[in-house]
C-alpha cells in the first residue's frame, strides 16, 4: 500500500491545469485537436477524493471505494492519463488484477516515453502473474475443501448399530436398513421397499439426518387400521468416528391424516466395521 500511496501522491502533485501538457499528448483515440479539452471540474473532484481516500485505505472495501472515485474521474475525463493510471493502481490494491490490466492497456494508448512504456508493459506482466496465482490458489483451495469434505463423509461409511438393528451408510446420500431392502441413491429419487423405508438421507459436515418410515396395519374391533410412522434422526459423529449421537423424533399419522402425539428421545448408534 505504501508504494501505491507514493505513486498516487506523485500523480496528485502534478494534477494541475497543465497536467496534460506535462504528461504529453493523449492517445489518438481521444485526440480531437492539437489542444486537449480541459479537465472537467467534476472529474477533478473525484480524482482528489480518490487520492485523499487512498492515503487512509486499509481494507479491500476501502480500495474499492477509491477505485470508484478514480473510475468516475476517468469516465468524465478520458483524456486524463493520471486518472486512468491511478484507477489501475486502486484496482490492483483491491486485487482486481484483470481490471487493473485493462486500465493500464488504455493508459498505454497515451503517448509515453520509451522508459515509461517499458515500465507499464512490465507492470502488466507482473499483474498477469498475480492474476494467475490468484486463480491457481483458488483452484487449490476448492480442491482442498473437496478432499476435506470427502474424507469427512467417508468417516460415516459402514454399519451403525442400535440394539439389534443397523443402518449401513454407503455414501453422503445413500444408505440401507438392516433389512437390506431399502436403498436410496443420489439423483434417482426415493425407492421404498418392504414395510420399512429409508428416505431423506443426507450427510452434511459432521451431521447426518435421515428418516425411517413404516406403514403399519392392524385390526381393532374387527376394523383394519392403518398408521404411518416416521422416525426422524438428527445425529452427529464423534471425534473418534465411533458413535453417532443425537435425537430421534417420532411422527405418527393415521390413514385419514390424523396426527398422533410426537415423541423425541435421545439416540446413539455405534459402529461395528
Amino acid at each position: 500500500m505504501k508504494a501505491y500511496l507514493l505513486l498516487i501522491l506523485a500523480a496528485f502533485c502534478v494534477a494541475t491545469p497543465s497536467l496534460v501538457s506535462q504528461t504529453g499528448a493523449t492517445a489518438d483515440k481521444y485526440s480531437v485537436a492539437t489542444t486537449q479539452p480541459p479537465i472537467p471540474e467534476e472529474a477533478r473532484k473525484h480524482f482528489v477524493m480518490g487520492a485523499t481516500l487512498f492515503k487512509d485505505a486499509k481494507s479491500h472495501d476501502d480500495c474499492l471505494q477509491v477505485a470508484g472515485e478514480f473510475k468516475q474521474a476517468a469516465d468524465l475525463a478520458p483524456q486524463w492519463p493520471e486518472a486512468r493510471y491511478n484507477l489501475a493502481l486502486a484496482r490492483e490494491a483491491a486485487s482486481d488484477y484483470s481490471g487493473a490490466m485493462s486500465d493500464l492497456k488504455l493508459y498505454q494508448q497515451f503517448k509515453l516515453s520509451d522508459i515509461e512504456a517499458r515500465t507499464i508493459q512490465d507492470k502488466i506482466y507482473a499483474l498477469e502473474a498475480k492474476q494467475q496465482k490468484t486463480v491457481t490458489d483458488a483452484a487449490a483451495k476448492v480442491a482442498s475443501e473437496a478432499a476435506r469434505v470427502k474424507a469427512l463423509e467417508q468417516q460415516f461409511d459402514g454399519r451403525w448399530y442400535s440394539q439389534d438393528q443397523f443402518i449401513e451408510i454407503l455414501g453422503p446420500m445413500s444408505a440401507r436398513l438392516s433389512s437390506g431392502f431399502d436403498v436410496i441413491q443420489s439423483g434417482s429419487g426415493i425407492k421404498v421397499k418392504g414395510s420399512n423405508g429409508l428416505r431423506s438421507f443426507e450427510i452434511s459436515g459432521r451431521n447426518v439426518r435421515f428418516t425411517v418410515t413404516a406403514d403399519e396395519v392392524w385390526k381393532g374391533s374387527g376394523v383394519k387400521q392403518h398408521r404411518h410412522r416416521d422416525k426422524v434422526y438428527d445425529l452427529a459423529i464423534s471425534n473418534d468416528g465411533k458413535t453417532l449421537t443425537g435425537t430421534a423424533r417420532e411422527e405418527n399419522s393415521s390413514a385419514d391424516g390424523h396426527m398422533f402425539q410426537d415423541s423425541t428421545q435421545e439416540c446413539k448408534l455405534s459402529r461395528r466395521d
